[in-house]
């Protein structure tokens, strides 16, 4: 064994010496034989790895197809996603957190119930109306229950699907239409109650006081059901390919209430408009690809798209944000895109990168310098435009 070993090290010692790659081949002519070994993305348990190409001969890992950007095992792995705690779950006697990544869950922990008396909802902190409540979920009982900031949004349903509109008081009439904004929300406000979906940035803009623009266009927030999504993919992969993933329930359904609202003689169609936030980005993206004939313009924010229909969004005014520390939904999702449509010669997107402002920059976004100037500015032409010729 011991004569075996030294004769294999002097034969490699001289293959080296005269030039040779591993392969077998002279290393200044060899040719990787290269095999894709596509990337995985990471949870919050298991750590991902990027799609890299391995040569079958030398063992020599690259990034490109052609061979020629070398990188080292230890550079392939992605870092573990962190948990994003805001889906806050609750039965009669305990409550948790349940994480909109992975779906792990906090350790449960009881409820402490305090009495509260009857108390009206404004616009700065919750009401309650009058029994036993606990303050840390919000879960009541014997008569307590928690009533949300009083909010200018009304509580409708239509064709199943739950959602709250908000339109601006005074006379509408045909010269002074609404335009019409859909606001997706993230997957924490999933539920049935039809006021979760008013949490998260749209309040921050439509509201008692408030001087935006919103304030002088209808705005519909439907609710997506508990477990079920806006666009059927998981956030973790980022993009996907349209043509791979159907069409979901909710975002059919609230395709549906929009379609019903521009037949309303007050809504502008020329101007509906959409955006979400978190997994409500996922679903703008996919609204947008799938039905640019609505939508003059989308707000997708901290999502992923499909990018197997640029071409259909590079004629689409897109003004979308995400943060490069994202570790909810990956960063690299959406600047592919934002290239991906400029690369097609599209003119229309604005790109807001953040460095280190994590998941949570829907406050920042919908709030952001020019923005809301931006959109109301976008507009289709739908509408017949009908020019009086003098005879």
């Amino acid at each position: 064994m011991k004569k075996l070993k030294i004769g294999f090290l002097t034969l490699s010692a001289a293959i080296f010496a005269v030039g040779l790659s591993a392969c077998g081949a002279p290393a200044e002519t060899h040719t990787h034989k290269l095999t894709e070994i596509t990337g995985t993305a990471s949870t919050c348990s298991e750590q991902g790895f990027t799609t890299h190409f391995a040569c079958d001969g030398c063992d020599g890992l690259f990034l490109d197809k052609d061979g020629k950007i070398k990188i080292t095992e230890d550079k392939l792995s992605l870092p573990l996603l962190q948990h994003t705690y805001r889906d806050v779950k609750k039965d009669t006697t305990q409550h948790w957190l349940k994480c909109e990544v992975c779906s792990e869950t906090t350790e449960r922990v009881n409820h402490v119930f305090t009495t509260v008396p009857n108390k009206a909802a404004t616009q700065t902190s919750d009401g309650y109306t009058a029994g036993d409540v606990c303050l840390d979920c919000g879960y009541g009982k014997n008569g307590g229950k928690v009533l949300p900031k009083a909010t200018l949004f009304k509580s409708e349903t239509y064709d199943g699907l739950n959602y709250c509109s908000y339109q601006p008081e005074g006379i509408i009439n045909e010269r002074e239409k609404l335009p019409l904004i859909v606001f997706l929300h993230g997957s924490g406000e999933r539920g049935d109650d039809n006021t979760a979906q008013l949490k998260n940035a749209i309040t921050k803009v439509v509201c008692k006081g408030s001087e935006s623009l919103f304030m002088k266009a209808a705005v519909l927030v439907p609710q997506c059901p508990e477990n079920m999504m806006w666009a059927d993919t998981p956030w973790e992969n980022g993009n996907y390919k349209l043509s791979e993933v159907a069409e979901s329930e909710t975002n059919k359904k609230v395709v549906n209430l929009v379609r019903h609202y521009i037949s309303k003689e007050y809504i502008d169609a020329d101007r509906v408009y959409v955006m979400g936030i978190s997994m409500g980005g996922f679903g703008t993206w996919d609204l947008l690809a799938r039905h640019s004939d609505i939508f003059a313009a989308g707000i997708p924010v901290c999502g992923g798209g499909p990018d197997d229909k640029i071409e259909i969004l590079k004629n689409i005014p897109i003004y979308t944000f995400h943060s490069e520390n994202d570790t909810s939904v990956p960063y690299s999702g959406t600047k592919a895109m934002v290239d991906a449509i400029k690369a097609a010669g599209g003119e229309k997107i604005e790109f807001v990168s953040f460095a280190d402002n994590g998941h949570v920059i829907w406050d920042i976004a919908i709030t952001y310098p020019g923005l809301e100037q931006w959109l109301f500015a976008q507009k289709k032409r739908l509408t017949p435009i009908y020019v009086a010729i003098n005879e």
